[in-house]
């Protein structure tokens, strides 16, 4: 009896190992979904930093919790979402510079170019989420 026991319980152990690990990778999986949430979240609220209220600063705070929601993001990204999450990043690193760029000389040339940028992560943001959400 002790060998069908153990065999019994060998069993259910294995079963509930399964059931676990189905478990991590559903929560995994919830959890891009909501970081990809998170990160078009961010990305909304730069549209509505109110610069001649708040500024430049605002814009690059809000920048910078972006790029906080994006790193979060990419820690629970599969491999194949990793090139629009790249797409992402780059398109925050060229916002920030944009910025950069305006705190610096904050001429009509300047603020145009963090406009454009905004609109690029915009649209980085979307494709990842589109991607993101194919799989949530």
């Amino acid at each position: 009896m002790t060998g069908t026991r153990g065999k019994f319980a060998a069993g259910v152990l294995a079963v509930s190992a399964a059931l676990t690990m189905a478990a991590c990778g559903e929560s995994a999986q919830a959890r891009a979904c909501g970081r990809s949430d998170a990160v078009r979240s961010a990305v909304e609220n730069l549209r509505n930093v109110n610069l001649s209220e708040n500024g430049m600063v605002a814009l690059d705070s809000a920048l910078a919790q972006v790029k906080t929601e994006l790193e979060l993001l990419r820690s629970d990204v599969k491999a194949d979402l990793q090139p629009q999450v790249d797409a992402v990043r780059s398109s925050v690193t060229q916002l920030r510079s944009s910025v950069r760029g305006a705190l610096t000389d904050p001429t009509s040339g300047s603020l145009a170019a963090v406009g454009t940028s905004v609109d690029q992560l915009r649209a980085t943001v979307g494709n990842l989420r589109t991607a993101v959400s194919a799989s949530c």
